[in-house]
């Protein structure tokens, strides 16, 4: 099974809206709801991976950040107040 989790992070960190985005319009599959005409409308691609050369500019792949320890045990305790149960 794969953690979805990390995919927003990855699309904010990594993905650049001009180079990395790509909107088509064409047939859709006949049980999708959101579009505008039955069985045709638009999709989005977002491209969030590392470039390889011929991609656009190659650059260094960001580090993560994270949390101190005891940063992330304070949320922890806190998760309630936060709204985060």
């Amino acid at each position: 099974m794969h953690d979805g989790r990390p995919v927003p992070f990855q699309v904010g960190a990594n993905a650049a809206p001009r180079r990395d985005t790509v909107i088509v319009h064409g047939p859709l599959d006949i049980l999708d709801d959101g579009a505008a005409t039955c069985g045709a409308g638009s999709k989005m691609s977002i491209d969030a991976t590392r470039k390889i050369p011929g991609e656009g500019p190659v650059r260094d792949w960001p580090d993560e950040l994270t949390m101190s320890p005891g940063i992330t045990h304070r949320v922890t305790r806190r998760r309630s107040e936060y709204g985060l149960t």
